[in-house]
C-alpha cells in the first residue's frame, strides 16, 4: 500500500458504522444533479484521514528531541487535528439534518447547537440527540474538542518548554487564554477520567497540557462519537436508499486486482494495530 492508501484503509477500519452511513449518502446521490449527501459523506472521512496523517507527523516531530522547532511542527500538526476533527463532527450534523429533513439553515447544524437544532433532531430521532444529552461522555469530549479547536478563530494554541534538571526538554501546551473555556475544558476533563489522565497539569501561571497524551486521549472519543452518530442516523429513511448486507460491511476481494485483499480483516487489523488504536 502507498501511504495514502495505507491511511485510508485505516480510516474505513476505525469507522465501521460508516460502511452503511456512507453507502446510503452515495445511493442518495444523484450524479446529474445532487451530490450533496455524496459529498458530505466522502469529506467526513477524507477529514479522518486527514487526522491520521497529521497524527503520525505529530509523534514523529513530538518524539524527536524538543526545541523551538520541534515545539512549531507540533503546534502544526495539533492545529490541523482539531480542524479536521471538528470538520469531521459538524459534517455528521449535517447529514443528520438532511436525513432527518429538518426545516432551517443547514448551517445550524451543529451537535453544540442544543438550543436550537438539537431538540428538532430529538424529536425526529430520540436516539440520535440523546447521545448529546448533557452529562454524556460526547458531550465532553465535544466541549474539549470544540473549545480547543476555537482557539483558530483567537489567540493561538502556546506551547511551553519544560526544564527539568537531567532530563531532556519537553514542550507542553497552554489551555485557551479565556478563563470559562480553560474551566470548561477542566471540568469536561475531569468528567472523561480526570484531569491527570488527559496529561493536564499546574504550571507557572496556566494549565499546561502534554500535547502527546492529550491527542491519544481525544480521537479515539471522537472516532466513538463519529460511529455511534453514524449508528444511529436512520438512513434508512431516505427515498433512494435500498441497502443490502453487502452494503454494510467491507468490500470483498477484486479478481481485477489480482485477488488483493484491501479491506480484508488482515490488513484492517494489522494497520489498527500499527496505529496504536
Amino acid at each position: 500500500m502507498n501511504e495514502g492508501l495505507y491511511f485510508w484503509v485505516g480510516t474505513r477500519e476505525l469507522l465501521p458504522a460508516a460502511w452503511r452511513w456512507f453507502a446510503a449518502c452515495v445511493q442518495q446521490s444523484n450524479p446529474a444533479s445532487d451530490r450533496t449527501l455524496l459529498e458530505l459523506g466522502d469529506s467526513l472521512l477524507r477529514r479522518v484521514q486527514r487526522v491520521l496523517e497529521a497524527r503520525d507527523r505529530f509523534h514523529r516531530a513530538f518524539n524527536l528531541p524538543q526545541n523551538n522547532d520541534t515545539a512549531s511542527a507540533v503546534l502544526s500538526e495539533l492545529d490541523s487535528i482539531l480542524v479536521s476533527l471538528m470538520g469531521a463532527v459538524d459534517v455528521s450534523a449535517r447529514v443528520a439534518h438532511e436525513v432527518l429533513g429538518i426545516t432551517g439553515n443547514v448551517r445550524n447544524a451543529g451537535w453544540q447547537n442544543d438550543q436550537q437544532w438539537l431538540p428538532q433532531v430529538t424529536t425526529a430521532e430520540p436516539a440520535l440527540g440523546a447521545l448529546f444529552n448533557p452529562g454524556t461522555a460526547h458531550t465532553h469530549a465535544l466541549t474539549i474538542l470544540r473549545l480547543m479547536r476555537n482557539t483558530v478563530h483567537g489567540q493561538m494554541i502556546r506551547s511551553i518548554a519544560l526544564l527539568q534538571p537531567g532530563r531532556m526538554p519537553e514542550t507542553a501546551i497552554v489551555l485557551p487564554a479565556s478563563a470559562s473555556d480553560e474551566a470548561a475544558i477542566l471540568s469536561a476533563m475531569d468528567a472523561l477520567g480526570g484531569r491527570g489522565s488527559w496529561g493536564a497539569s499546574t504550571g507557572p501561571y496556566r494549565w499546561l497540557v502534554d500535547p502527546g497524551v492529550f491527542i491519544e486521549q481525544l480521537l479515539p472519543r471522537i472516532v466513538t462519537m463519529l460511529n455511534e452518530v453514524m449508528t444511529n442516523t436512520p438512513v434508512e429513511r431516505l427515498s433512494q436508499v435500498h441497502l443490502t448486507q453487502a452494503d454494510c460491511q467491507p468490500p470483498a476481494p477484486n479478481p481485477a486486482a489480482g485477488g488483493m485483499d484491501t479491506f480484508g480483516e488482515r490488513s484492517r487489523l494489522s494497520i489498527r494495530w500499527q496505529l496504536g488504536l
